[in-house]
């Protein structure tokens, strides 16, 4: 799950409905250039405003190639600003 200052709309009832199913929540931080874990079952790009960090998301490649070799083989959500992010164009 990205989380930083570009992805912040993280739901506690949300977050806590997943663990009491059983999901393990894994952080992560585009900002800080980072990918998903690959040993994670799928990917989640909350809402926020990735738009205010656009420059440091285009340049922040490993988070991009990593997502990307991600979601070849895992699903990848994204909402509202995650979704913006997920976009091509």
């Amino acid at each position: 799950m990205a989380e930083d200052d570009a992805f912040s709309f993280l739901y506690g009832h949300l977050a806590l409905f997943w663990r009491q199913a059983g999901a393990e929540l894994v952080p992560f931080s585009p900002l800080a250039d980072q990918a998903p874990d690959p040993s994670c079952t799928a990917c989640w790009l909350p809402g926020g405003y990735p738009e205010l960090h656009a420059a440091k998301l285009a340049a922040a490649h490993t988070f991009k190639e990593g997502l990307t070799q991600f979601a070849t083989q895992h699903p990848v959500h994204g909402e509202c600003g995650g979704t913006w992010c997920l976009a091509k164009g």
